[in-house]
């Protein structure tokens, strides 16, 4: 079904834009009990084909487990992204989100559904005060071949939700990769990610290599 959208949003659409990036993610978790703990992460993303640091963004945030399968959280995320003129536009985003997991056999899955809005450069442009909103629902899928590594898969779509109302499509994720366990309680990963906006006049389509590192203390 993803792949069938990005299919027809791509005849449709008047003029695209390729790209290729590096995104690279850090985060941090601290448990405070053992259902509450706090998140801090941050990431910087290079694109226009590897030249330049296009954007960063550091992200804090408290997740609560509420059964042992399902967990929820609210984070708050500010951000910096280049523009054309070499200015920053300076964004503030509020999240909320659950997710719930489970396993098949060797199959772990998880069901994140997230709800937030992003208001771009407050007290600097005459619509600054009027939040761009997204629900975005995404499916993973891990394999667990009981090593210190893991391949998984994930796909995720992004839903804008108009002030009048109405929603639809505008961007489609999808991703591949290799999860590594250091210890107990850090990781690394590193996978490929396919970006493509969708249903929005000059869409880009990204093509980037992700890596990460986490770690509970």
């Amino acid at each position: 079904m993803l792949l069938l959208c990005v299919m027809a949003a791509g005849q449709q659409a008047m003029a695209q834009q390729r790209d290729a990036g590096l995104w690279v993610d850090a985060e941090l978790k601290y448990l405070i009990t053992e259902r509450v703990g706090v998140q801090l992460s941050q990431s910087f993303r290079i694109n226009e084909n590897f030249s330049e640091l296009g954007s960063t963004y550091t992200q804090i945030g408290v997740q609560r487990v509420i059964t042992p399968a399902i967990k929820g959280g609210v984070y708050y995320r500010f951000s910096q992204k280049k523009q054309l003129d070499e200015s920053h536009s300076l964004r503030h985003l509020y999240i909320v989100n659950a997710i719930c997991k489970f396993e098949i056999g060797r199959y772990k899955f998880s069901v994140r559904e997230q709800y937030q809005s992003q208001y771009t450069d407050v007290g600097r442009s005459e619509h600054s005060f009027l939040a761009e909103n997204h629900l975005r629902s995404k499916l993973s899928i891990d394999y667990d071949l009981r090593k210190r590594y893991a391949p998984f898969m994930a796909a995720e779509i992004y839903y804008l939700i108009q002030n009048e109302g109405t929603s639809f499509i505008d961007n489609v994720r999808l991703q591949a990769g290799i999860e590594y366990e250091l210890s107990k309680r850090s990781g690394l990963s590193l996978g490929y990610l396919f970006n493509k906006e969708v249903n929005v006049n000059n869409p880009t389509t990204d093509f980037v290599i992700r890596t990460g590192y986490q770690h509970q203390f």
